[in-house]
């Protein structure tokens, strides 16, 4: 079975998105990558350089990439839930399957008003499953050289 027969996910054919894809050069990004994790790095570290810190300016629009990469060009910086979107939006525009996912842990465990985390998770056809990709720490995460899901990570995590 095909992920996109599970799920529905937003067009890149669709008008913000050839214009995010094509105002940004998008296929460049990934040109000459031949794997998809390859490619999502390449992203990833794409959107690394649109803002330089991780900050906490807000704008109405947060869930519009192309308002947040122009803020961004404007001189503000964001924080995880912007990252994501931008991944996600970026992702999906170049034709991949991706979603954003909030994460967190019982608030009692760490300091108030910091109890989660959003990233991104990618479907990745050539390995059968979602990856995270965290656009916001410039990372993945691997177990015994294998990209992880958010389930492979939390299952990891109550396991060990």
């Amino acid at each position: 079975m095909n992920i996109s027969d599970l799920f529905i996910f937003e067009s890149p054919d669709v008008p913000e998105m050839v214009e995010l894809r094509e105002k940004y050069s998008l296929e460049k990004v990934i040109a000459g990558k031949k794997k998809e994790l390859d490619k999502f790095i390449a992203l990833r570290n794409w959107i690394q350089t649109r803002w330089k810190v991780h900050g906490y300016d807000q704008i109405p629009e947060k869930n519009n990439s192309l308002k947040i990469l122009e803020a961004a060009a404007e001189g503000k910086v964001f924080e995880c839930w912007y990252y994501a979107t931008v991944f996600v939006q970026c992702a999906t525009s170049l034709g991949f399957k991706a979603r954003r996912l909030a994460i967190g842990i019982n608030p009692a465990c760490v300091r108030p008003g910091n109890t989660g985390h959003i990233i991104a998770e990618i479907w990745s056809d050539e390995l059968k499953k979602w990856l995270v990709m965290d656009a916001d720490a410039n990372c993945h995460y691997e177990s015994e050289g294998i990209p992880q899901s958010a389930l492979d990570i939390h299952n990891i995590w109550v396991t060990h």
